[in-house]
């Protein structure tokens, strides 16, 4: 089973994920003609200092530092987050991605920044208290105790990044609230119970139809008890594209990594090599098991191939009260994300050393379809 609704983030509302130009405002052709010229001749964005403006945003000076700065920490952090190192590749991917994403993130995060000044809207103690626990349980190590002990595993200059990022987080969240509060979403009784409705009519046909997955499996079953041919018959049936042409291989696993499937592990545990189970549900569909062999490791790995069958998915039916709740927190993001759209086109944002050359530099050409490495 599987609920219904998932967690909905802001997304790309702090990483400057989105299509749309920052430029984009309501400035003349005057205006953008000098936004697009280069006041320094020859400057390049390699040449220019950290403290050298990069962007404007209603007069708010980004710099190449904060841009650099917001990068590093993006990578550090995620870095932090995992238990094995980073290849240099993979760092290498991950700034491209960062330093695409950055730009129009500074950019929302100016407009935020004014718009609650204005209105005067502020996070509250408890919201960064929320953000800084939430961020330390992402991105902590297991030797960082604290939030204070993350924030003191970064280099100095990116400890107030971090604090900056974590007081954006919970601002949004206040700026998320006073949108709600402006326009709160109206929901009737009747549209929920719809709603619910239309989860259990969909659960009905999902469990006609799992009878009918269950009853072809069994088919298959029977076949191989009549001493079918497990590998044939997993390359004619299984619906696992990456074992259909592979005799059905599923791979070789330690049973610590099916820990979502427990009657699986249990199952396993009391089969041995050569063996074939009966039809089975795990987490992500029925199958029937083949025991290819178990290795004498510690822990030990079973090399195992099946016949994979697809069952639908099963939604838990939501209480009224779940289901207005989660509506509530897709309907804030919306807003939300609503505002700074319209924050982003209004607000006078200029390119002091030229957007060409930011743009060059962030997102460099491609040769003969390769993105050219820096």
């Amino acid at each position: 089973m599987k609920k219904i609704f998932a967690m909905i983030a802001i997304a790309g509302i702090m990483s400057g994920c989105g299509d749309r130009d920052a430029s984009n405002t309501a400035a003349s052709p005057k205006e953008a003609a000098t936004v697009a010229q280069t006041p320094v001749e020859g400057a390049t964005y390699a040449g220019l200092k950290d403290t050298d403006i990069l962007i404007t945003v209603d007069g708010a000076a980004i710099t190449k530092g904060d841009l650099e700065n917001n990068i590093a920490l993006r990578l550090l952090l995620h870095e932090n987050r995992r238990k094995n190192s980073m290849s240099e590749q993979e760092k290498a991917r991950l700034e491209r991605t960062f330093r695409s994403q950055a730009p129009a993130g500074l950019v929302h995060k100016a407009v935020l920044e004014g718009y609650a000044s204005k209105s005067g809207i502020k996070p509250t103690d408890e919201a960064i208290g929320f953000f800084r626990g939430k961020a330390f349980k992402m991105y902590r190590k297991s030797s960082q105790k604290t939030y204070d002990d993350l924030k003191a595993s970064l280099p100095p200059a990116l400890q107030g990044i971090l604090d900056s990022q974590i007081a954006m987080e919970a601002l949004l969240s206040a700026v998320r609230d006073d949108e709600f509060a402006k326009r709160p979403m109206e929901m009737s009784q009747e549209t929920i119970d719809q709603r619910i409705g239309n989860i259990q009519k969909y659960n009905e046909i999902a469990l006609a139809t799992n009878a009918l997955v269950f009853a072809r499996a069994t088919n298959v079953w029977e076949q191989i008890l009549a001493g079918g041919d497990f590998t044939a018959l997993a390359e004619k049936y299984t619906e696992d594209e990456d074992g259909k042409g592979e005799g059905g291989e599923w791979g070789l696993f330690e049973l610590g990594q099916l820990t979502d499937d427990a009657e699986v592990v249990k199952l396993l545990r009391e089969m041995k090599p050569g063996d074939i189970s009966m039809p089975i549900e795990g987490d992500n569909g029925l199958m029937i098991m083949k025991l290819e062999n178990v290795t004498d490791t510690e822990p030990p790995r079973y090399e195992i191939s099946r016949i994979f069958f697809q069952l639908p998915e099963i939604f838990d039916i939501p209480a009224a009260e779940e289901m207005m709740a989660e509506e509530i927190k897709e309907y804030k993001t919306k807003i939300l994300e609503e505002r700074v759209r319209d924050l982003v086109i209004k607000a006078k944002i200029e390119y002091p050393y030229g957007k060409a050359i930011l743009d060059e530099q962030l997102n460099p050409p491609s040769k003969n379809g390769q993105e050219v490495e820096r």
